[in-house]
């Protein structure tokens, strides 16, 4: 499928970016002092938010939930970063005896496109800023 590629990457991307007018950095710093995390997540077949907090930080995590689904913000810096990464990442895999013999596990075990597409540099392709 086309949009996979941007699909199971699209929420490391938002998280990566920050919400409302703050970038990632500067929401992290916000929250010192508190324990409260949420992030989206995709998957092949549903996708969703996970979080957690103290009880006292609920009200972050609830906010954090509605800027996430509301407000994400792009960051075209952040999501240039995220590619590198994601790029030196598959680069490597091909040098790790273990990612290689999962790949192939992966391979023998759905033969299909859509879960091999993180054993090949070839989904950089499909990722472009605009997704988001």
């Amino acid at each position: 499928d086309a949009d996979y590629t941007a699909g199971v990457t699209a929420a490391r991307i938002v998280t990566d970016g920050g919400v409302d007018g703050l970038d990632a950095t500067t929401l992290r710093e916000l929250l010192a002092g508190k324990t409260v995390d949420v992030a989206p997540w995709i998957d092949d077949l549903q996708e969703g938010l996970r979080g957690s907090a103290r009880p006292e930080d609920l009200e972050t995590l609830f906010q954090l939930i509605v800027l996430y689904m509301t407000e994400p913000r792009k960051d075209s810096e952040a999501y240039q970063v995220y590619l590198q990464r994601l790029k030196t990442s598959l680069e490597n895999r091909a040098s790790s005896p273990q990612s290689v013999f999962s790949g192939r596990r992966r391979w023998l075990a759905y033969s299909s496109d859509a879960v091999l597409w993180y054993d090949s540099p070839m989904p950089m392709k499909g990722l472009e800023y605009h997704i988001l």
